[in-house]
């Protein structure tokens, strides 16, 4: 199995980190970035379940915001884990799932894991700067 799988494998079986901080933090940093003050969270269907209820009021409470408007969608998102965000009207749209946060992130993660491990050619191939 390819290190991406494997690191893909472990973020969905929420495996060696606090995921319900994670899911918080993902929903904070994407509302932090997009203008207004009304979002929907569109979260997987378990976490919609087990988390629907508290998110809204813990992402408010991390960005420090009393004047945001979060609610949870109605309908789960077709993802495993994380959250999307949009605003209200629908304009905007940020995709903070696991899976595509890992792909995005993946190129700089790649690169170092490559300089931790002393690979230094692999960083540079893959564009990395020291």
């Amino acid at each position: 199995m390819a290190l991406r799988d494997k690191v893909r494998a472990r973020l969905l079986a929420r495996q060696g980190y606090a995921y319900e901080e994670a899911l918080v933090q993902l929903a904070a940093e994407a509302i932090a970035r997009m203008e207004g003050l009304a979002f929907i969270l569109a979260l997987s269907p378990d976490d919609v379940r087990s988390r629907g209820a508290s998110l809204p009021a813990a992402v408010c409470q991390r960005l420090g915001r009393s004047d945001l408007s979060v609610s949870v969608a109605t309908e789960p998102a077709r993802i495993s884990a994380g959250v999307v965000v949009r605003d209200a009207s629908g304009r905007q749209h940020w995709d903070n799932s696991l899976e595509a946060r890992l792909e995005r992130m993946w190129p700089l993660l790649r690169s170092k894991i490559a300089d931790h491990l002393g690979l230094p050619l692999i960083a540079e191939l893959s564009g990395a700067k020291s």
